[in-house]
């Protein structure tokens, strides 16, 4: 996988990739007219590592206290396509691992059965592997949560590298536990209906 931060710089290319494809649509929830609003939080002791916001998407990331936007072990991301209503959640998460495919030396994707919150829209969620990432030389595991909705697609990705000689320092159960934990309250709202 690339870097979660250099991931806002490409963020187009699985956007892009995906609807040339046409494998993102279908499958709609009716869209009830509500603003759509995003709601996440972050670990206790995480800070801010950087923010955009512009007119195709907004990217803020976290990470734990001592670290930095590029010197990082642990890293929070959230994503707002703006210009990406109603793509495929699962297809994001199928072209991510193809960009994996060009900057690790192996990848390994597994998504969870897609599903649909209580407004009725998709949700993928998905592990990524990657092995000695072409940018840092780590391996890195990130849990995605993609959710597509009416006027946005909105992703969450948690990520941690690890020395790729010591596998023990990959994530192990429970903070894959703490990882799912933090993504189930990342959510998208209608109105005030969570």
């Amino acid at each position: 996988m690339v870097r979660p931060l250099k991931l806002r710089h490409i963020t187009c290319l699985p956007l892009l990739l995906c609807v040339a494809l046409s494998g993102c649509g279908g499958g709609m929830a009716r869209d009830d007219g509500q603003p759509e609003n995003v709601v996440n939080s972050f670990p206790p002791g995480w800070t801010t590592a950087d923010e955009k916001y512009d007119a195709d998407g907004d990217t803020i990331s976290y990470v734990p206290q001592g670290q930095t936007a590029d010197s990082w072990s642990e890293k929070l991301t959230f994503q707002t396509f703006k210009q990406a209503a109603n793509i495929d959640p699962a297809g994001y998460l199928a072209n991510m691992a193809a960009l994996a495919k060009l900057h690790c030396a192996s990848s390994n994707l597994l998504v969870k059965d897609p599903a649909k919150d209580a407004n009725g829209l998709r949700i993928a969620t998905g592990f990524l592997g990657c092995a000695r990432g072409s940018k840092s030389g780590q391996d890195e595991t990130t849990l995605f949560k993609v959710i597509s909705g009416h006027q946005a697609l909105y992703v969450g990705q948690i990520a941690k590298r690890s020395d790729p000689a010591k596998p023990s320092d990959r994530p192990n159960d429970a903070e894959v536990h703490d990882w799912e934990t933090l993504l189930d309250g990342f959510k998208v709202c209608h109105g005030n209906k969570c």
